[in-house]
């Protein structure tokens, strides 16, 4: 297992092609939690989120379709609820505290 701590990463996408939308909203539900209809939370080791980039970037056209990783540092418990403000709807949120097997 990595020592390295995990981050907090906000990943939002701008994707014309519904196909090509959709397999990357299907794959981010699969690291993160949506926090907009483009917009994920996402909490990684670096490692894992290479691999997520790698993902990413096999489903896109690069000429055409836009991905951006914001790094927001250390995930520390509850730091998602301190960094992201929700006016109107609220989502809700996978705790830092849980784990699937």
């Amino acid at each position: 297992m990595s020592t390295e701590p995990r981050r907090l990463f906000i990943v939002a996408y701008d994707i014309p092609d519904d196909g090509r939308r959709t397999r990357v909203a299907r794959t981010l539900e699969g690291y993160g939690d949506r926090l907009q209809y483009s917009v994920f939370a996402v909490v990684a080791r670096p490692a894992k989120l290479i691999r997520l980039q790698d993902r990413l970037e096999a489903q896109i056209v690069a000429q055409e379709d836009s991905i951006a990783v914001f790094d927001l540092g250390a995930h520390e418990k509850n730091r998602l609820k301190r960094v992201v403000t929700f006016i109107g709807v609220k989502r809700d949120l996978t705790p830092s505290d849980v784990i699937v097997l």
